[in-house]
């Protein structure tokens, strides 16, 4: 299933969520770790299927810590 980007979901919205992934018989159910924080709220913790929610980090090969040093600097001047 899919939702729009920014989507307010509503506990009928997860219904719908788990009840097809139960009919579908699915290991889990993968969402993003920003959707997670609005669905949260409205689950209990007995959910049918197993929530995943992938968290996904950027890691520079090259130039991380003057990218890191560049940035500090900004955020020191702008503060």
């Amino acid at each position: 299933m899919t939702f729009a980007d920014h989507h307010r979901y509503t506990l009928g919205d997860l219904h719908g969520v788990f009840s097809r992934a139960d009919r579908c018989h699915v290991d889990a159910v993968v969402t993003t770790d920003k959707d997670w924080t609005s669905w949260k709220p409205l689950l209990t913790n007995n959910y049918p299927v197993p929530v995943y929610r992938p968290v996904l980090t950027i890691d520079f090969l090259v130039g991380g810590d003057e990218l890191a040093s560049t940035l500090d600097a900004v955020v020191r001047r702008t503060a």
